[in-house]
């Protein structure tokens, strides 16, 4: 716990390190102007920091933790533990989170020849495929060189390790992401055609898939989830990454669930394989010459050894405890550590003693041993020890050792593997893990075939007594598939074969993985958008309808899997404990009777019964699989079947206190209760026990140490089972809710569009609902609304049209005054001149008829502006090309003018218009910032388009005189106009000509330094 408290400690100190770099960094202008340039400023700054970490191995204390022990895990030399690989990830993460945040690279490329872009498009895919790659082998890397259990369908095995590696895998996954999301998204926008896109990724992969075929191992399942990978982003909305989009986050969650699943499977089953290949060839070596060497020193010190010579004046053991301290002692000082996976079994004789053997049978004990030596014995590097290759189990050694101070003494030590737990019942708390781990046979089931025939078996599975019915194998070493079981075939020598086995990976293997991986990329990603996204997070109620219903309706079922999963746990805890019970009490009321006909006629029992009653015990033991103790009316202890846990002192040889209270004061005649040993907890039950005078002679308990393994795989498989029903049920209502939301919704926003395509003066459209429910009212206010508007509108317009003519009217009279004034004027000279003779009457009459001849063009003009406001010839919508009409308008004037006019496009632009009309829009546009210009040799026009937002956005602009703050609200009215002739009707026609065709317009001014016209139009298509 201290080790996952320090790593969690440096791993957010590296984090926080990472941050305030990144501020620094964004706090410098020139960083905040060269985003490149940060990006690997940022990137070789965290290297440069890891990389540090990493070779002067910092801090200290946590290198010396077991998360950075190559045990757990080693793959590379930059990869060297478990530790340094979650370091190296949250390095990368860093990494990737500051380009994707930073490098805007989606860009559009339409300019561009198309043999760079698709050239541009195949670099892309081949380089997002190398990476999908390198997150293959990565995640593969870490199941396969690592000791740590990534089995989901037994949870048991799943520690902190785990945890950490689906982290790792989770960060890296996340970081490919951030990292190949806008290049790909690029080509799509570049390529502006699905077909185009899925042609372009096809004949990108086909020669990257033949030169893996012929010079790689080729793995077509990889580029099957790469090519789904990549295909998906053809159906990503633009705006995925500013909205929450759930379909589209739902999917690359189960798309990266089912990739890691997949690969995690793939690797695990590799693993397993390797291991079990690594077992055979294990149980085929037999002997162990590490301890055979070793032998030979210990068999000395025990010789000379003076505590045990002490110990062995007691022989010949009349009391047993001095027997069992003698055995204890030897075990204990002699045979720990690297002996913990063999179980010793000693025996001490002189010349004279024999022993009882089965049937009654009596054999000289030195004979005995002497002969079974030479029948199966081989010899070691040590003298005293003896390999009995018995050909059934592995590892089984006999010591014979004669003490120096005790030389009419033998040793016999007989030495034997702990492949299994030896005894029904063993508890838990007595099995060494480590040997089991060592062994690594704890799952398997094995059998061991001489010449053929069935000498040795261990485990669920029932092997055949013949090898040949499992078919012809030609090769030492192969896998096989039979009855639901996979089996090694390995072949040692050519009379010894050994069968290795587990149970086959079925469905519920390959689903299980993919279920506990999208919950937990799930809580992840909720992780990181909570930290990286929380405003959006937090404005819940700003999420439309749809989206808030299927959130609800996903938190919902969410919710359930929470409470029931909760509930159901907590049943099965409660059913376990029942069952224990029952059973408990079932045992000993067995037990009880067989007891009764053994020792019935018994009238006490006493401490130098022992043996007998030890005997009885443990054959009892054997029939009703529970271990059992006696105890005396004092409650000590009388006889057990488990001597093992009184002499390692786990439990005192005195009745448990509260059991002895039911007992002795309240009378009981059964009780069961809870007892501890250290952390392990078991049912324990006490029963009086009478002979049969009904008198009481002794207490029995029967210790049920119910196997914790057992509670932990029925907890696991049923959590296994409840999640990936729970998984199909959150997939299942996530499509509900996508269809009950898009139904629900589907009226609303049918209104919505009806209403946004609302137009004054023209016919609106009305909605058809044959239901008679909400939406039906909702929809008949709606129709109502819209013959209201069509009355209302045709007032409106012809009041406007009226006020509009008024407005002209006194325009026209305006505008009219101002050339008759002087035409008056003139008539009336010209009146006078002829009244009085004048002699210059000729050059009189003559500059008469020029002044009348330009008033009269001045009207002219008056009328020809009027006529063309007024008739705006209906519009002919088309497919149009901005930059040519553009080129055209600055055409006219490029000629005849010295302003310096300059263009800012490259690529074409298409929009719906009349071309026409968007014509007479430019050629205004650009006629009023020429005449806006005072000094032609220094004036300039610049005309600019980008795109952005599904729009073309074109810059008209100019350094002229611009316009003064109090006229800029009239720029667009009808009477608008800086010149000193002219009705200033053309921004009044062009804002109707750009509004009509769906577009905008406005204007950014400052007087003295230029006017910007900005004109927004949709793109097309």
């Amino acid at each position: 716990m201290e080790s996952l408290l320090l790593l969690a400690l440096v791993v957010l100190c590296f984090i926080f390190l990472i941050a305030f770099i990144y501020q620094a960094y964004i706090k410098i202008n020139y960083f905040k102007k060269h985003t490149g340039l940060m990006i690997l400023a940022f990137s070789i700054d965290v290297i440069i920091i890891r990389a540090l970490s990493f070779f002067f191995k910092f801090p200290n204390n946590l290198y010396s933790t077991k998360f950075f022990l190559p045990n757990i895990f080693a793959s590379s030399f930059i990869l060297p533990s478990l530790g340094d690989f979650l370091l190296n990830t949250i390095a990368l993460l860093s990494i990737a989170l500051i380009i994707f945040r930073h490098n805007r690279f989606i860009f559009s490329g339409r300019h561009l020849d198309n043999k760079i872009k698709y050239l541009f498009s195949f670099f892309i895919i081949l380089i997002s495929l190398f990476l999908f790659s390198t997150i293959k082998h990565l995640l593969t890397g870490l199941v396969i060189n690592s000791d740590i259990s990534f089995n989901l369908t037994n949870i048991s095995g799943i520690n902190v390790y785990s945890f950490i590696g689906f982290l790792i895998f989770g960060i890296l996954i996340i970081s490919f992401f951030l990292i190949v999301f806008r290049p790909l998204f690029t080509i799509v926008i570049n390529l502006n055609s699905k077909r185009k896109y899925y042609l372009v990724v096809l004949l990108s992969l086909l020669p990257l898939m033949i030169i893996n075929y012929y010079f790689f191992d080729f793995t077509p399942i990889l580029f099957l989830f790469f090519f789904v990978f990549i295909a998906s982003f053809s159906f990503i909305s633009r705006t995925f990454l500013s909205n929450f989009h759930f379909a589209t986050f739902l999917f690359y969650l189960i798309f990266f669930s089912l990739f890691t699943s997949y690969y995690i499977f793939r690797a695990s089953n590799y693993k397993e394989k390797e291991d079990r290949k690594i077992i055979a060839m294990n149980l085929a070596s037999e002997r162990d010459y590490v301890a055979e060497f070793s032998f030979n020193e210990i068999s000395q010190k025990i010789a000379t050894d003076t505590i045990l010579s002490s110990l062995l004046d007691a022989y010949p053991f009349i009391e047993k405890s001095e027997y069992d301290q003698t055995v204890m002692y030897i075990v204990d000082t002699y045979f720990s550590d690297s002996w913990s996976k063999y179980e010793f079994l000693l025996t001490v004789c002189d010349s004279s003693r024999n022993l009882e053997m089965e049937e009654s049978t009596v054999i000289n004990c030195a004979n005995y041993f002497n002969d079974t030596k030479t029948e199966f014995g081989k010899e070691t590097k040590s003298p005293q020890l003896t390999f009995l290759d018995f050909k059934l189990a592995n590892d089984y050694y006999l010591g014979i050792i004669r003490p120096d101070l005790n030389p009419n003494l033998n040793i016999y030590l007989e030495i034997f593997s702990k492949h299994t737990p030896r005894g029904l019942g063993y508890p838990e708390l007595l099995i060494d893990k480590n040997v089991l781990k060592a062994s690594g046979l704890q799952n398997y089931s094995w059998a061991r075939y001489e010449q053929g025939e069935l000498v040795y078996h261990v485990g669920k599975y029932f092997y055949s007594t013949n090898l040949d019915n499992y078919g012809d194998i030609s090769s030492n070493e192969s896998f096989f598939n039979r009855n639901k079981y996979n089996h090694l075939f390995f072949k040692s020598d050519k009379d010894t074969t050994y069968l290795i086995s587990i149970n086959k990976s079925g469905v519920m293997e390959i689903l299980t993985p993919f279920s506990y991986i999208f919950i937990f990329y799930s809580i992840l990603l909720l992780f990181l958008l909570l930290i990286f996204n929380k405003p959006r997070i937090n404005q819940f109620g700003k999420l439309n309808f749809r989206k808030r219903l299927q959130i609800v309706i996903v938190s919902l079922i969410i919710a359930s899997f929470v409470f029931v999963g909760a509930g159901s746990l907590y049943y099965i805890f409660t059913l376990n404990n029942n069952k224990n019970q029952t059973i408990i009490s079932e045992k000993a009321q067995s037990v009880l009777i067989e007891l009764e006909h053994k020792l019935g006629t018994k009238s006490s029992l006493s401490p130098d019964m022992e043996p007998y009653l030890s005997e009885i015990l443990y054959k009892f033991s054997l029939v009703f699989f529970s271990d059992l103790n006696l105890y005396d009316l004092n409650g000590s202890l009388l006889a057990t079947s488990r001597p093992e846990i009184f002499n390692k002192g786990l439990i005192a040889d005195k009745i448990n206190p509260e059991g002895f209270r039911y007992m002795t004061v309240m009378k009981k005649s059964f009780y069961i209760h809870k007892e501890k040993i250290g952390n392990y907890e078991y049912y324990s039950a006490y029963v009086p026990f009478r002979n049969e005078n009904n008198k009481l002679i002794a207490y029995l308990n029967l210790p049920y140490f119910a196997k914790q393994s057992e509670l932990t795989n029925e907890i696991s498989t049923f959590l296994v089972a409840f999640v990936n029903i729970y998984v199909i049920f959150i997939a299942i209502a996530v499509f509900i809710a996508l269809i009950i939301s898009n139904y629900i919704t589907k009226p609303v926003l049918l209104i919505k569009e009806k209403i946004s395509k609302i137009r004054l003066g023209k016919t609106n459209e009305k909605i058809h609902w044959e239901k008679e429910d909400e939406i039906g009212s909702l929809v008949d206010e709606y129709n109502r609304m819209i013959d209201e508007l069509a009355a209302s509108a045709g007032l409106l317009a012809k009041s406007e049209r009226e006020s509009a003519w008024r407005e002209m009217a006194k325009q026209i009279a305006h505008e009219i005054k101002n050339p008759l004034t002087p035409m008056k004027l003139s008539v009336q000279y010209l009146q006078k001149t002829w009244d009085e003779k004048a002699p210059d009457w000729d050059q009189r009459l003559k500059q008469f008829t020029q002044t009348i001849v330009e008033q009269i063009d001045s009207l002219s003009i008056i009328a020809t502006e009027f006529s063309d406001f007024a008739k705006m010839p209906k519009s002919k919508i088309e497919k149009v090309e901005l930059t040519s009409i553009i080129n055209n308008s600055l055409g006219i004037y490029k000629g005849s003018s010295k302003i310096k006019m300059q263009t800012h496009f490259h690529e074409k632009h298409y929009v719906r218009a009349d071309k026409e009309q968007l014509l007479r829009v430019f050629n205004n546009l650009i006629k009023n910032s020429v005449q806006a210009i005072s000094n032609p040799k220094e004036g300039k026009i610049e005309v600019s388009i980008r795109e952005g937002s599904g729009n073309h956005i074109i810059r008209f602009s100019d350094n002229g005189s611009g316009i003064s703050k109090d006229r800029q609200e009239k720029v667009f009215s009808p009477s608008f106009t800086t010149k000193s002739s002219g009705m200033g009707l053309g921004l009044s026609m062009a804002k109707n000509i750009i509004e009509n065709i769906g577009g905008e317009i406005s204007f950014e001014s400052e007087s003295g330094n230029g006017t910007t016209f900005i004109i927004t139009l949709p793109v097309y298509g």
